[in-house]
């Protein structure tokens, strides 16, 4: 079971269309500032995210919601951080846009998106997909792993959710081998 929360510093709603009134998609139905959103599995803490503002829209076939920097600063950034099975933290992640499909409980993280996990791996893209059913991540573009011995870059990651097992393709890179004693 999956509990959704939220709570926001302002909010607005906006009224539904009349009947019969054509309505533009790239209007919210509902919009939010200052936002803290958690999402709960079994009592046990799997996401937390801050944001400067969520945009939520719903269309006759999904709901999805935006959460990004405020239109005053655009170089505010959304935080999320993420929760083993265990509700330990696994992970924080850093994106311009974070936009959420709850139906498919699928995360879309964009621009400047940065990954740092609890063993200090850090990756870096410009778009990371993350699904949370199967705790997986993908990356359709270019990526950057970085580890204390390690820098590797590719394209189409797809890897668990802490990155311990990952495959990229296109790889290139370079590992720091450990002088014997």
């Amino acid at each position: 079971m999956f509990l959704l929360w939220c709570a926001v510093a302002g909010c607005t709603r906006h009224a539904p269309a009349p009947l019969g009134e054509n309505v533009r998609e790239d209007i919210p139905d509902q919009e939010s500032w200052q936002v803290d959103l958690r999402i709960s599995e079994d009592g046990e803490p799997r996401i937390a995210i801050t944001a400067p503002y969520l945009a939520e829209y719903e269309n006759k076939d999904s709901t999805y919601s935006l959460l990004s920097a405020s239109k005053n600063d655009p170089s505010e950034r959304v935080t999320a951080y993420i929760f083993d099975q265990n509700g330990d933290s696994s992970a924080t992640m850093t994106a311009d846009r974070l936009y959420y499909y709850d139906q498919e409980r699928r995360f879309d993280a964009q621009g400047n998106v940065r990954v740092v996990t609890r063993n200090g791996k850090h990756l870096e893209s410009e778009q990371l997909l993350w699904f949370d059913a199967d705790r997986k991540v993908r990356t359709p573009g270019f990526v950057r792993i970085t580890t204390n011995l390690e820098q590797v870059q590719g394209y189409q990651l797809e890897a668990d959710e802490d990155l311990k097992t990952y495959t990229l393709k296109r790889v290139t890179g370079k590992r720091e081998v450990p002088a014997s004693e």
